[in-house]
């Protein structure tokens, strides 16, 4: 496929001054030779939002599986050619503008450079001049000459739904990462591996029968598939999902997967549907939340309304989206336990009693200062302890024994801190990620019986969410 970059256009308006008016003819013959190439060749040049006609999220399943992600690429670059390499004119540009971009997502060609060939001048897009009979076109009172480079561009390009395979290089509570071809990383979600699998911790298996020996390499643990086999080697997995995060210049590529089965993906996708709404996709299409200039359109503020007449499972529903739109992009878990706590807050004062009842919702994470502590996280509510040791109180003891702890009436619970006299009742869930407790979600009632397991469910799930989502 052969394409004509938006690079000469951006160069040209780039370099416009006050002699426009001498260049003017100049452009427009340009313009016109660009129009002329696309009705003669059908050759549509990219843009910085990179439509495709690929198909939608609700579809991305259909791609047969044979398809191949390398793709052979003929373009046409308008490059500028440094007074240095006026001698050797072809080997300059290649030094200077392609080979700097092998291995990284380039925006113009729409995928990761892999390797170029047959590369030539000419003053024109798609033209070969020879090196010798180039005429290079110097604009306005730059040292630089600009001319059109074309080659042959080896390009890595998957398409939502095509099937790739790699060897599990990372296992860990919230994701599954795994390496292509030694050289491109992807990630499938937990909740995207096949249900039958189950992760077991390191922990787990010293406590376990004491057959296999349990080496430091293999990290805080791993997946097991469902005939108990540990999941290692090579896997083969669906793209869900394609990200590119990269400045006008360049970038990196990053690949979402699923091992899900078609109708299990449509279902995940569909319950997710409410938290795409919410993400700015113009910033992901021009390179995610982290390139250069990318600016989130959304109102995150909208995202702690809650309607009036919703129920308690809406509300967490609602909770349980924003948090993983609101997460998107950022991993610092200061940023998103805040986040997470104001969602909770607003969510319960928009239910009725006893939920509307709630006086503390928050954070303890684990202080690293000192061994087996928990020290005070993002929160709403009155002031509260700013430390709690492992095996005290519900937090300490919840977080001890890594399970969650739903007390109707705290003061019946043997050894309870009382940081806030109002509270009757208490939900604490630990966040573990690698066998330990690294934060523990702790919310307070001023109403007896004020959680139940309706509750108990959406914090799970929530704490789930969290372990992934987060640099611990």
């Amino acid at each position: 496929m052969s394409i004509e970059t938006p690079t000469s256009a951006m160069a040209v308006e780039k370099h416009k001054s006050k002699s426009e008016k001498k260049h003017k003819s100049t452009t427009h013959g340009e313009k016109k030779r660009k129009r002329d190439h696309k009705e003669d060749g059908g050759h549509k040049s990219t843009s910085k939002k990179h439509k495709t006609d690929k198909p939608t999220t609700a579809s991305i399943l259909e791609v047969p599986e044979n398809v191949s992600p390398f793709h052979m690429q003929t373009s046409s670059l308008f490059l500028p050619l440094a007074p240095v390499s006026q001698k050797t004119p072809l080997e300059g540009l290649c030094a200077e503008h392609l080979s700097p971009l092998i291995l990284t997502y380039y925006p113009p060609l729409t995928g990761v450079l892999l390797s170029y060939h047959n590369v030539r001048l000419s003053e024109k897009p798609f033209g070969d001049d020879g090196e010798d009979n180039v005429l290079l076109q110097n604009i306005d009172e730059y040292a630089v000459s600009w001319a059109w480079v074309t080659a042959e561009f080896l390009l890595f390009k998957p398409e939502k739904g095509a099937w790739l395979e790699g060897y599990v290089n990372l296992s860990n509570e919230g994701h599954l990462g795994i390496v292509c071809w030694n050289l491109f990383n992807a990630s499938i979600e937990r909740k995207r591996l096949p249900s039958d699998w189950n992760w077991v911790g390191v922990q787990e298996r010293e406590e376990g029968d004491g057959e296999d020996e349990v080496y430091a390499e293999e990290g805080a643990g791993h997946y097991v598939d469902g005939k108990g086999e540990k999941v290692e080697g090579m896997v083969k997995f669906r793209v869900r999902e394609i990200e590119s995060s990269h400045d006008r210049e360049r970038g990196f590529l990053s690949i979402e997967g699923t091992m899900l089965s078609e109708d299990a993906e449509h279902e995940m996708v569909e319950m997710e549907s409410g938290v795409v709404a919410n993400r700015d996709h113009a910033g992901r299409r021009l390179g995610g939340s982290r390139a250069l200039g990318a600016t989130s359109l959304a109102v995150h503020a909208e995202a702690s309304n809650f309607a009036s007449d919703i129920t308690k499972e809406e509300a967490y529903k609602q909770v349980l989206e924003q948090a993983s739109a609101l997460f998107d992009g950022q991993r610092n878990w200061v940023c998103n336990l805040a986040n997470t706590s104001a969602l909770l807050w607003h969510a319960y004062k928009s239910l009725s009693s006893p939920s509307a009842s709630v006086n503390w919702a928050g954070f303890y994470v684990l202080d690293k200062s000192r061994a087996n502590q928990l020290i005070l996280g993002p929160f709403q509510g009155k002031v509260a302890c700013q430390t709690i040791l492992f095996g005290r109180g519900v937090c300490g003891t919840a977080a001890s024994k890594k399970e969650t702890l739903l007390i109707h009436d705290v003061e019946a619970f043997p050894g309870h801190i009382a940081c806030d006299g109002d509270s009757k009742s208490e939900i604490v869930v630990p966040i573990v990620v690698g066998g330990q407790t690294v934060a523990i979600i702790d919310v307070d009632c001023a109403e007896v019986e004020g959680f139940d397991q309706v509750d108990r469910r959406a914090l799970e799930e929530l704490a789930r969410l969290l372990q992934g989502a987060c640099d611990w």
